[in-house]
């Protein structure tokens, strides 16, 4: 059982998160305002809420300040996790497993909605909270994702620039979609 668990663990950080290869900017992020004491709830510029799971996460985002640049990736083997997202804090060089409890504030001027949505290709347009439109191009193994999405629903931009998502899917984005509770990976057109 040991060398079992010790396997898993080896197999764990080598997917993990090597960020140092992104320079801040290139990826979106959002900022940390608020942190549980405890380290199981981060609230987001956004006003989105996620819960971290997990004591090691915990521990980690008990560390974090507000201010900090915090990106959302995909997992790519949630047996390992039980999560379908981890954030990384720039600053600090150091990720948790999360989900998100609660969407950013609707209206808001951090928050993105769908504007358009082609179902048959597979292009979806987001606008921010300042009236900003960017043109997205939706991974083919992901159209039958966005079949379930509607006009303004609203949107938290993450990034699918780690090797073994990216290595899945040539997108370098994921757009996780607040109301239907799922994410598809896209590239900005």
């Amino acid at each position: 059982m040991r060398l079992f668990s010790i396997f898993i663990l080896a197999v764990a950080a080598l997917f993990k998160l090597d960020a140092d290869t992104y320079a801040p900017g290139q990826e979106p992020y959002r900022l940390s305002i608020s942190i549980d004491p405890s380290g199981a709830i981060l609230e987001l510029d956004d006003h989105s809420m996620w819960r971290i799971e997990g004591n090691d996460s915990r521990a980690q985002v008990k560390n974090w300040l507000p201010n900090d640049a915090i990106v959302i990736y995909p997992v790519m083997y949630t047996f390992l996790t039980g999560t379908r997202f981890y954030i990384y804090n720039q600053r600090t060089r150091t990720s948790a497993n999360a989900e998100l409890s609660f969407g950013p504030t609707i209206g808001g001027p951090c928050n993105n909605r769908i504007t358009y949505i082609d179902y048959r290709y597979g292009e979806v347009h987001i606008q921010d909270g300042q009236g900003n439109t960017c043109f997205w191009i939706v991974d083919p193994q992901d159209i039958p994702t966005i079949q379930n999405w509607r006009l303004y629903q609203s949107i938290i931009l993450g990034s699918n620039r780690t090797w073994p998502a990216n290595w899945a899917s040539h997108c370098e984005y994921i757009l996780i979609n607040v109301e239907c509770n799922d994410y598809i990976r896209a590239n900005n057109h």
